[in-house]
């Protein structure tokens, strides 16, 4: 059946009777070959595919606990972060508002703010450029 369809179209090309039906067994078994190959591979595809999944799930399973414990650490860390936030805007302005600290413990817990990565717009007022009465503003690292 397949090889009389195959007659049939190489005919439809233009070969003679007699060639066709002589290249008719050859193509057709050259079909069923790239069809077998096809086939094949999309077998082989999805065989890899599947255990590249079970490879990502594995990994997956290995790092869970990781991510567990990094996500609890970025927790602590923020926490850290705001008391240590904290505790510099409250040296900077625990004297009053009419006496400010020392000008080098300003300097001191500006910096130190400014490591920290406070924006500048967060920063208390002796931090600012031309905060306070211009004199307590700590120099950029």
């Amino acid at each position: 059946m397949l090889t009389a369809f195959v007659v049939r179209q190489l005919l439809k090309l233009g070969l003679s009777r007699a060639g066709a039906d002589r290249s008719a067994p050859w193509v057709a078994g050259l079909l069923i070959f790239a069809l077998l190959g096809a086939i094949l591979g999309i077998l082989l595809h999805l065989y890899v595919r599947g255990e590249i999944k079970n490879h990502e799930n594995a990994a997956a399973a290995r790092v869970a606990p990781a991510h567990a414990e990094a996500a609890g650490e970025r927790a602590a860390d923020t926490i850290h972060q705001a008391k240590q936030e904290e505790q510099a805007h409250d040296a900077i302005q625990s004297s009053g508002p009419d006496t400010l600290p020392a000008p080098a413990a300003v300097a001191h817990n500006c910096n130190r703010l400014r490591r920290a990565g406070i924006v500048e717009s967060r920063l208390p007022a002796p931090c600012r450029p031309g905060g306070g009465d211009g004199t307590q503003a700590a120099a950029r690292p």
